[in-house]
């Protein structure tokens, strides 16, 4: 079994991979304030991503999607709201994305919710 902390850095990195591959610049990685963390901040466009990444061994606990509820989803929108202003970019069009990973043995299975929250 891996560790909880490999699979999420496994689950960080080919989602950057992905994200780069489909246009989107890698502009933070792990953004921490007060407020909480986002797990990848990427542009595409005039549009400013705030991507949370999902990723689970297992469906024991329900879809790696699933976990990301009301208080994680505030959370996030108080951390970006903090990192639009910080760097001011109040200006952009923003979108908060999902990107849920199952893996299952060397196999990885990826999906991209869009907007969703």
């Amino acid at each position: 079994m891996i560790a909880k902390k490999v699979l999420g850095n496994i689950g960080e990195i080919k989602s950057c991979e992905y994200l780069e591959s489909a246009g989107y610049m890698i502009v933070e990685k792990n953004f921490r304030c007060a407020f909480g963390e986002i797990d990848i901040i990427a542009k595409r466009e005039d549009i400013i991503c705030f991507v949370e990444v999902k990723t689970r061994a297992g469906s024991s606990y329900g879809e790696p999607q699933e976990s990301v509820n009301p208080l994680k989803t505030a959370r996030i929108r108080n951390t970006a709201s903090y990192y639009l202003g910080l760097k001011n970019l109040n200006s952009f069009e923003v979108s908060f994305d999902v990107i849920s990973i199952k893996v299952s043995g060397k196999k990885l299975q990826m999906e991209h919710f869009k907007n969703c929250f």
